[in-house]
């Protein structure tokens, strides 16, 4: 019996990987040549023609990596590999001939005409086995040598051990990802937070420059905000911010932009938008974020007697700014006019 690979992380990432098509994924964008050298290494070891690694995936076998076999056999359709692979344990055929388990497996009847198989099962920990390292020949064969069979095992050790490095690879990149994520993330209300949000607009000011498309910021403060966690407290406050993140996010095309600057202040990044189509976005957002807010995405219940009023400051690319700053600036300047009006309005960036 091949030895369990002793990387407890390891077995356990590799394990998550068992549902139906997971193991599949441990392969996208990187190739199966170290398997194909691997089984390769495994048929010289044991002088054999042709030897395969396979994998249970799911209901399925399916090979990552092959040696001599055509590309027209499907070592998944054989119950030879299958048994192999599910095993747990090695198997040893001589002569496939004269067992009545194997006698009209397609690799025996047809294609290479598989005479002979010694296989090694691929363990993560006793008993549970991910698929095997198969060598076949086309010749009855004696029995394998204790080196030979000790080089094979060897061998599925290295595959374990490959999957586990892609299994902690993608785990890896995902870790990074998500790191990225929470990094440009206000943690409140899962919008952009301002790191985000300068990448973004620089990013969608470089674009419109080039496509000459403009693009409009809308710099939002929720007007009386203090007064709402004065009265209610903190944690509403907060459920309060969650329900307006919502509604601005859902009040947006998904490739414009919501982030939360800090407070209770928001900014909305509108691309490729003319004067006619910012005008409306703001007056659908303005409404959306002045509706009751009795019931809120959070959970807390407020009185329907509280109503946030919201200004609203909107600037122009390029007309109020041609870089991040100025359009920045330009927008916070409207929007303070807009509280200093008395609040609840719309104002835009005076030219």
């Amino acid at each position: 019996m091949a030895t369990p690979i002793d990387t407890p992380t390891g077995t356990t990432l590799i394990r998550d990987f068992l549902a139906e098509g997971a193991l599949v994924e441990l392969f996208d964008g990187v190739g199966a040549d170290g398997f194909e050298r691997l089984a390769r290494l495994a048929a010289r070891a044991l002088d054999a023609p042709l030897a395969a690694v396979t994998l249970i995936d799911g209901e399925r076998i399916w090979s990552p990596g092959a040696f001599g076999f055509d590309g027209a056999t499907d070592l998944g359709a054989s119950s030879i590999v299958g048994s192999a692979a599910r095993a747990g344990e090695a198997l040893v055929v001589r002569d496939t001939r004269t067992d009545a388990r194997f006698a009209d497996d397609p690799i025996v009847a047809n294609g290479p005409r598989v005479r002979a198989i010694v296989a090694t099962p691929l363990l993560v920990e006793p008993g549970h086995s991910l698929g095997s390292l198969c060598v076949f020949d086309v010749a009855p064969r004696p029995e394998a040598s204790d080196v030979q069979l000790e080089v094979l095992r060897d061998l599925a050790d290295v595959v374990v051990e490959d999957l586990a490095h892609r299994v902690r690879h993608r785990e890896l990149l995902a870790a990074q990802a998500e790191a990225g994520r929470l990094a440009t993330t206000d943690p409140l209300t899962g919008l952009s937070n301002r790191r985000k949000l300068d990448d973004t607009l620089d990013q969608a000011i470089a674009l419109a420059r080039r496509t000459g498309h403009a693009l409009a910021l809308l710099m939002i403060d929720l007007d009386g905000f203090k007064g709402v966690n004065d009265r209610y407290g903190h944690e509403l406050g907060d459920d309060v911010l969650v329900e307006m993140a919502q509604r601005l996010s859902h009040g947006v095309r998904e490739h414009d932009l919501v982030a939360r600057m800090g407070g209770d202040e928001f900014v909305v990044v509108l691309q490729a938008v003319d004067r006619a189509a910012v005008a409306e976005a703001a007056g659908r957002l303005h409404e959306a974020l002045t509706r009751d807010i009795a019931a809120l995405a959070g959970g807390g219940v407020v009185p329907n007697s509280v109503r946030l009023r919201v200004s609203v400051g909107v600037a122009l690319f390029p007309a109020d700014g041609e870089d991040m700053a100025s359009l920045l600036r330009a927008a916070d300047l409207a929007m303070y006019e807009a509280k200093a009006s008395g609040g609840g309005v719309r104002r835009y960036a005076a030219r």
